[in-house]
């Protein structure tokens, strides 16, 4: 039975057993009284979720610690997905790591790992099967470097991680990052190319699980830091309403990033606006995407459509 069924079908036998014990306590006929008015579809789509959310449970290899912040709990469907990335130097040296320039291709590094699991437990994306999203666009990498004791802040974008994600539901996610140096890296094997396993949940001289690598490749990733995260996330329906009211101060938070120095927040915003373009208007103006004038984004964002494409053309 579909939710929407369910609910209603819910609403009848409340409405049902009130009358009946009305008419238990009082032979007489009662007095008319105002009906309820009656629940909308739009009601109850966006009813909240009845059960809670799972905890979010964080892992880690080496001497670091992750922290998960998801920008929002609960995201209308087509509204940015961010998620802020921790990773907290817990030992004695400098920690140093590769940040940026991660993309789905031959001999390119990509240091991310998503499953996303639908409420019934099935994997609706995983990194290999579908594109990654927050790092693929490659773009300019960095060399990371975060003293004992601070930490070192990264922003994702997880709209295009999984289309499944314009669909409203509650979804399980694992997120995975090796922490690792390009260049200090085996150079003969693909060690850090191409679906980077979770080390966290390996032991030490453990085989690659997706086949990919040799010994030695393996033996230099179980050496770097890592850090998993399992947290979940609720899709509530597409409002465009509220999507159009939500995408209006998205200019500003991206021009307040850069002003602050998180270029990876802005990064993320600008990400979102490509995504928008391509996954929700189905394609924007090319005096938008590629003049690149100062408010391209707000024009970008400009135009929320009724309705929220699953798929474009």
């Amino acid at each position: 039975m579909g939710k929407r069924a369910a609910v209603a079908m819910a609403l009848a036998l409340l409405g049902g057993s009130t009358v009946l014990a009305a008419c238990t306590r009082n032979k007489r006929k009662p007095a008319a009284s105002p009906s309820p008015p009656a629940t909308t579809a739009a009601q109850v789509d966006a009813a909240p979720l009845l059960m809670p959310m799972p905890p979010a449970e964080v892992r880690s290899r080496g001497p670091v610690r992750a922290t998960i912040a998801p920008d929002r709990a609960s995201v209308p469907a087509g509204a940015p997905l961010l998620l802020s990335l921790g990773i907290e130097n817990l030992g004695d040296t400098e920690l140093q790591f590769d940040v940026g320039g991660d993309w789905f291709g031959q001999n390119h590094p990509l240091r991310f790992g998503w499953e996303i699991r639908d409420d019934s437990g099935a994997v609706v994306c995983e990194v290999g099967k579908t594109l990654p999203g927050p790092m693929a666009g490659g773009g300019g990498g960095y060399l990371a470097k975060v003293a004992p004791g601070a930490s070192h802040q990264e922003h994702l974008l997880l709209n295009p991680v999984c289309p499944a994600f314009k669909r409203p539901g509650r979804y399980r996610i694992t997120l995975m990052r090796v922490l690792t140096r390009h260049e200090a890296l085996p150079r003969d094997t693909p060690c850090d190319y191409m679906m980077v396993p979770d080390t966290t949940r390996l032991a030490p001289g453990a085989p690659d699980p997706h086949g990919r690598r040799d010994a030695a490749c393996m033996a230099a990733l179980l050496a770097a830091p890592a850090v998993a995260a399992d947290f979940s996330l609720e899709i509530t329906p597409h409002d465009s309403a509220a999507l159009r009211t939500r995408l209006a101060a998205v200019p500003k938070e991206q021009l307040d990033a850069a002003r602050a120095g998180e270029n990876s927040l802005e990064g993320a915003y600008s990400s979102y606006g490509s995504w928008f373009c391509d996954e929700v208007r189905c394609g924007c103006p090319d005096d938008i995407l590629f003049h690149r004038v100062d408010d391209w984004l707000a024009k970008a964002l400009a135009e929320v459509p009724a309705t929220l494409p699953l798929s474009c053309p």
